[in-house]
């Protein structure tokens, strides 16, 4: 009798350790459901609104391998590797990135299919995305495997007059892969 009177705690113990970060931080469910992703641009002088879906990142075992990412969205792929410096990981520390300037590639995403990067903007037209970068300003908590960032964003893009630059703000969640 005595070995199954600790059934019920190891019981209680294993769903508040198997509970995540919902009793970590209250209420952030409702926020990450709530949270809006996407770019805000300011192009020839309109603040435009692009919606965002996610932002993936891939991870790898090994660490001296580095972490492809992608910000997407209905036409927009914003695409790059995360320095490995600024791992993410399987612990998913996107604390990492705060205050960190990563760049944005012309090509990348996701290892098995990549892609050029691009950039829809509703109402205005597709843009190819030469470069930039983004720096993540502030990490909320999570919710589901999904993390708030926000942050500024700067886009080198190819436009019919030449060369543009675009940047303002970058509300994405973000996940993790592999």
């Amino acid at each position: 009798m005595p070995r199954f009177a600790s059934l019920p705690v190891l019981a209680a113990l294993g769903a508040l350790l198997g509970s995540g970060c919902r009793d970590r931080h209250p209420g952030a469910q409702t926020a990450v459901d709530r949270f809006e992703q996407l770019l805000v641009l300011e192009i020839e002088g309109t603040v435009r609104r692009v919606p965002l879906d996610a932002m993936d990142v891939w991870l790898s075992r090994n660490p001296s391998r580095p972490e492809p990412f992608e910000i997407h969205g209905n036409g927009v792929a914003l695409v790059g590797t995360l320095p490995r410096e600024l791992r993410i990981g399987y612990e998913e520390n996107w604390r990492a990135l705060v205050g960190h300037k990563v760049v944005l590639a012309a090509r990348g995403g996701d290892p098995r299919y990549e892609k050029p990067a691009v950039l829809g903007v509703p109402g205005v037209g597709q843009f190819r995305v030469m470069g930039g970068s983004f720096t993540v300003e502030k990490v909320d908590p999570g919710w589901n495997g999904q993390t708030p960032l926000t942050g500024r964003i700067e886009l080198r893009v190819r436009t019919a007059r030449g060369e543009s630059v675009l940047n303002d703000t970058l509300t994405v969640k973000a996940m993790t892969w592999g």
